[in-house]
């Protein structure tokens, strides 16, 4: 039954998204980031839906009259030339079908990113994108929020699949969802809208604890920082946090004391918790394949026996530690420094560009959504840096579409100011039969 439900939704939304190539990257984003039809049992389970809903809005794409331009602003332009040096790495990769395996996933979800940029392009539309993301995680986060609460168990959240199957990457997707669910709160003028996304971010976080995920907690500590230093209201809001941590801190099973008290803390033995030095142990494998591989890396997906037996400086001392455990460290090791300075830069760019329609936004009323929304992107790109420091997602579709997004909301901005403008010298009537332009009188 529910195989045939997630059939149908998609395949009656075909015609729309031939119509209206938006909707294509709402319901592909809903494919991407929930997975309804892991949700089912039966013949949809394996069935390539989001190519089906690719394809249509490639079709869709290019027969709609609808104006689409992609925004050529700094930030895309090095992103397309990250992009373009991800293609150098992967054609000279250590492990080629590895890596031309992971290059079509990457691929197909950038493509998708580019055409968001293309197509969203309204409010309406960035917030129809928001309610989507919101929707398709906050529904695992909200689901197993409420479990652990009512059932005070101590057992791992995971996620739906792909990207986010583990725990903790759906910690860290999780923490990026809760400030646009802040910021979905904070635009509503529906009253109860805004009451129940409070209650749901509350679940979120209770569902964040129970992945037991230590990255997720040191991104958790700072996005709940720029929640409360970007709120209006500062008192009220500190007094909330402070109010729910403790809450949180006291539900929370003795095993995610246990957990987190890892974090800092060495054994009896003198050595760290296995997990953590795994972690170092893989950082100075990486490190070490940098030097050898310094410009190109070893390209994508290389995390195999070999290349720690390689380049690791005691093999045997990392258990099942087959990735880089690190954004950073992921992005070095595929792509050499020449790639790691090219993805870091995306990010400076993409956090400036945030400040900049913060900047030339705020002087305008009707743009103060355009203020609010690039707060929270910031807040979530910051937990994203802060988490990912410490866990492998760097092609993950959630960081790359808050990007996306901001480069659309720069767009909006230049509209809203260029619309300003021209309000402030329009000719208006004077005393007298006179005409002087507004605000030069």
């Amino acid at each position: 039954m529910r195989s045939l439900i997630v059939t149908l939704m998609v395949f009656s939304s075909l015609p729309l998204i031939l119509a209206r190539p938006h909707i294509g990257v709402l319901v592909w984003s809903w494919l991407g980031y929930m997975n309804p039809h892991r949700l089912a049992w039966g013949f949809a389970y394996n069935f390539p839906f989001s190519q089906v809903v690719a394809g249509t809005l490639i079709v869709s794409l290019i027969f709609s009259p609808e104006k689409k331009r992609l925004p050529i602003t700094p930030l895309t332009v090095v992103w397309m030339v990250f992009l373009g040096w991800i293609c150098v790495t992967t054609f000279n990769a250590m492990y080629p079908e590895a890596a031309l395996e992971m290059f079509d996933r990457v691929v197909k979800i950038q493509l998708v990113v580019f055409i968001t940029m293309m197509v969203i392009n309204t409010r309406q539309r960035v917030e129809q994108l928001l309610w989507v993301i919101v929707f398709s995680l906050g529904f695992f986060g909200v689901k197993g929020g409420a479990f652990k609460i009512l059932t005070g168990g101590s057992a791992l959240l995971f996620g739906p699949g792909g990207f986010i199957s583990d725990n903790n990457a759906l910690a860290i997707a999780l923490l990026m969802t809760l400030p646009l669910m802040n910021y979905l709160r904070m635009v509503s003028d529906n009253k109860t809208v805004r009451w129940v996304m409070l209650v749901c971010m509350l679940l979120v976080a209770a569902a964040i604890i129970s992945t037991f995920s230590r990255a997720a907690a040191l991104g958790g500590v700072a996005v709940a920082f720029l929640i409360w230093a970007k709120s209006d209201k500062k008192l009220i809001t500190a007094f909330a946090v402070l109010m729910m941590l403790p809450l949180l801190y006291i539900w929370a099973p003795q095993s995610w004391h246990d957990r987190m008290a890892t974090i800092t803390q060495v054994e009896e033995t003198g050595e760290r918790e296995v997990s953590a030095q795994s972690r170092i142990d893989v950082w100075k494998m990486i490190i070490n394949l940098s030097k050898d591989r310094p410009v190109l890396g070893a390209g994508l997906d290389p995390w195999f026996p070999e290349t720690y037996d390689r380049y690791a400086p005691e093999p045997e001392r990392i258990e099942k530690a087959w990735a880089a455990h690190s954004i950073y460290f992921s992005v070095l090791a595929e792509h050499g420094f020449p790639g790691l300075v090219l993805f870091l830069l995306i990010y400076m760019l993409a956090w400036r560009t945030a400040r900049r329609i913060e900047r030339i936004c705020k002087p305008i009323p009707e743009a103060d959504w355009l203020v609010r929304l690039s707060s929270m992107l910031q807040v979530s790109m910051a937990g994203f840096a802060v988490a990912g420091a410490f866990h492998q997602l760097p092609y993950f579709d959630l960081p790359w579409h808050i990007i996306g997004i901001l480069v659309v909301c720069e767009q909006l901005a230049k509209r809203y100011v260029s619309s300003a403008t021209e309000s402030d010298v329009s000719p208006q009537p004077a005393t007298g039969g006179q005409l002087v332009a507004a605000g030069h009188g």
